[in-house]
């Protein structure tokens, strides 16, 4: 099957240097994430960010089709907005060959 896999990075820090807490993060996932999303992965990670290291959670989502995109960049906006982040990345891979098994 050829699927799309969409990557969104999530940094935990505030631009104050404060980080979101284990629960902040929580909520966001199950108040938002998972009411807007029905599968994906959350991974731990370590970025860069303006030449700051910073904890950060990338989400993949492995989907058939392009519909869901504009629901994962509203996802994007909100963490955003209600984390005070300067951005949010989404990368998108077309055409991966997919199985499942």
């Amino acid at each position: 099957m050829k699927a799309h896999k969409i990557q969104i990075y999530f940094g935990l820090s505030r631009p104050n240097g404060t980080e979101l807490t284990l629960d902040e993060w929580l909520g966001f996932e199950s108040g938002v994430l998972a009411k807007s999303i029905p599968g994906f992965t959350v991974t731990e990670s370590i970025g860069y960010w303006n030449g700051e290291k910073e904890r950060s959670k990338i989400v993949t989502v492995i989907i058939e089709t392009s519909s869901l995109v504009p629901t994962i960049r509203m996802v994007a906006e909100v963490y955003k907005d209600r984390f005070e982040q300067e951005a949010v990345l989404v990368t998108e891979e077309l055409g991966i060959r997919t199985t499942l098994i």
